[in-house]
């Protein structure tokens, strides 16, 4: 918002100046940085000492530490529309708590799975059934078969 005088408007008395032309020119480059400045100074405290329980505006919370400036207040807005986040409503305007961000914020958190199956085994190679008389003589067979095939 720029402040300032018309040519030709009077100052108020309480300043000191009669006309606008007695006003030196100032520079609209530090006319921008005042307003800069001005704007930075009308933020809310990025961390503002009050008891967790304290209610703060949505605007407020928005810029809240725990927040991280990554939750835009449309999101805070669907999370009370949906019940997931307390909210009280002072007048027309609705507030929140740090303590119930807090708890919004756990609710949040994505849980590891747990896994409900018992662990797999190892699968291990059968060991060798001990060699019978059978086995030997059905290994022998095999073992004719494919000499007389390549022979």
């Amino acid at each position: 918002m720029r402040i300032g005088l018309r040519r030709g408007l009077h100052a108020p008395d309480c300043i000191g100046m009669t006309r606008f032309e007695d006003i030196p020119t100032i520079d609209p480059a530090a006319i921008r940085l005042f307003e800069a400045v001005a704007w930075l100074h009308a933020l809310p405290a990025a961390e503002p000492e009050t008891h967790p329980d304290a209610p703060l505006p949505l605007a407020d919370a928005v810029l809240l530490p725990e927040l991280g400036g990554q939750v835009p207040l449309k999101t805070l807005r669907a999370a009370i529309a949906a019940g997931a986040l307390e909210a009280e409503m002072h007048g027309r305007s609705i507030r929140v708590t740090r303590a119930g961000i807090a708890r919004w914020r756990e609710g949040c958190r994505i849980k590891p799975k747990a896994s409900t199956a018992a662990p797999r085994p190892v699968r291990r190679k059968p060991a060798p059934l001990p060699a019978t008389s059978s086995t030997l003589a059905a290994r022998a067979a095999i073992e004719a078969l494919r000499a007389r095939e390549d022979g």
